[in-house]
């Protein structure tokens, strides 16, 4: 289950900051950079802020039940979570914790951050349309800046993830970006599946290994490539299967903020009773987990962004 995990680990969030970058800019181009900052305040930061304090302590109360046993009901569960801090993203303790919306928080801060480079951008339109940004050394280039930035005993890193945002930015209208991702995202997507093959084997070694090692260092640097080479494929094969407006698309599309959004929470429901009154082999556990919480995400979509209030808090999308 861990090498399984591994496999998603390098590029799953990348992807996701660097086509954030892209879509920033492309929203500005039907914005002012005034209402694009007003819209991002209302589909990301009060998301975020709102979805911590009020969704996220659902998992709080589960992981209580699940790792310590907990009988106490789910308000006294709620103040444990407001009282007491992880020490990680998910607060698999029932400590307080961003959970999957340390997406959220992070990108509100790269977008504020980076306010004085979008400004340079729009200042200059098609400056970079046609240049030639990307290149084999250029990528090489990445791969050591990024293995730089995400050096260290954990994978999300924030100037790691700032590096493809920025990125995103930089290239979202580079017209031989785009060309040169869709003429050899073959040979990314096949290196990188078999770099991240290896790579995943290393993530579990290295918990064990000093990180000012060289062997640690090579072990980052695999890693790394198969980021980069990652989101070079997604971006290649995007533009080839996915470049459509098909019923499914659209609908994924549509709905794509509020399965994030919503799903690490109702996943966590759902495992908890699978596993506890599921008394069967773990991998059919898996794969119950994995059906039921799908179906359950879909339907509870289905419900909450029909309702104004989860609209305005959470943000979610009709």
């Amino acid at each position: 289950m861990t090498i399984v995990y591994n496999l998603a680990s390098p590029g799953l969030m990348a992807i996701l900051f660097f086509t954030a970058g892209v879509s920033s800019m492309l929203s500005l181009k039907k914005r002012t950079i005034r209402e694009f900052y007003q819209n991002r305040m209302q589909k990301i930061v009060i998301p975020g802020v709102m979805g911590v304090l009020f969704w996220v302590p659902i998992q709080s109360y589960f992981a209580m039940k699940n790792h310590f046993d907990y009988i106490g009901n789910f308000l006294s569960a709620w103040w444990y979570f407001y009282s007491h801090i992880s020490s990680n993203f998910y607060g698999y303790d029932g400590s307080f914790s961003p959970s999957q919306l340390w997406f959220l928080l992070y990108l509100g801060t790269y977008v504020i951050l980076s306010y004085p480079f979008i400004r340079r951008l729009l200042s200059k339109p098609g400056e970079l349309s046609n240049k030639e940004i990307v290149s084999w050394k250029s990528i090489l280039l990445l791969v050591i800046l990024n293995c730089i930035l995400s050096y260290g005993t954990t994978e999300e890193t924030y100037l790691a993830f700032g590096l493809f945002f920025l990125l995103g930015l930089l290239l979202y209208d580079n017209q031989p970006f785009y060309e040169f991702t869709r003429k050899y995202w073959k040979t990314f997507s096949v290196s990188a599946f078999f770099i991240n093959v290896i790579a995943s084997i290393t993530l579990v070694i290295i918990r064990d290994m000093e990180i000012w090692t060289v062997s640690y260092a090579i072990c980052r640097m695999i890693w790394s490539t198969v980021r980069v080479s990652v989101v070079l494929a997604a971006m290649g094969a995007g533009q080839i299967w996915m470049d459509g407006n098909g019923k499914l698309l659209k609908w994924l599309s549509n709905n794509s903020f509020n399965f994030y959004f919503l799903h690490m929470q109702l996943l966590i429901i759902v495992a908890y009773y699978v596993v506890t009154y599921l008394a069967v082999l773990a991998g059919v556990q898996w794969i119950a987990i994995l059906l039921a919480s799908s179906v359950l995400t879909i339907i509870v979509n289905e419900v909450m962004k029909r309702v104004p209030v989860f609209q305005c808090l959470y943000g979610l999308r009709r």
